[in-house]
């Protein structure tokens, strides 16, 4: 046979091929789900920042604060990937509190927090997003907002 008559691949070169694209399926995974996470903790966090929003006209309207567990958003379906967005108050202040849910992968109840403060001046509000400081309810550090770190 000579080599204008060859056609296809050898065996070696199927398997160098095979082993290329799981050298470089192992590196993108990784970065995929890390990617993923981030992707939905930021969805949280926008969603948090409306919630962020009513308490304040409720706040500028002279009115009380939300009751605990006031949702701003719900979504009941077994796969969602925020469960819910809602006022949370207790003896470590009052935060709105993002809850992840089943279909957010490995951040399934998981929560993000945006902590409001007032500490330097009652009529003065500033928000703090953080993650609760429970490891097993924290978001990793590289899945939280550049505004989170």
């Amino acid at each position: 046979m000579t080599a204008t008559q060859r056609r296809g691949f050898t065996l070696i070169e199927l398997l160098i091929v095979i082993a290329v694209i799981g050298i470089l399926a192992s590196i993108a995974a990784p970065s995929y789900r890390s990617y993923v996470q981030q992707a939905t903790v930021s969805q949280a966090y926008g969603m948090m920042q409306g919630a962020k929003t009513q308490v304040l006209e409720t706040l500028a309207l002279g009115a009380a604060l939300p009751a605990n567990n006031d949702e701003f958003f719900s979504d009941p379906a077994a796969d969602a990937d925020i469960q819910r967005i809602h006022w949370y108050s207790d003896g470590a202040g009052a935060r709105i509190v993002a809850d992840f849910g089943p279909g957010a992968g490995e951040l399934e109840d998981r929560r993000l927090w945006l902590v409001m403060d007032t500490t330097s001046s009652p009529s003065i509000i500033q928000w703090h997003c953080t993650t609760h400081p429970g490891a097993s309810l924290g978001i990793p550090a590289d899945a939280l907002p550049t505004e989170c770190r």
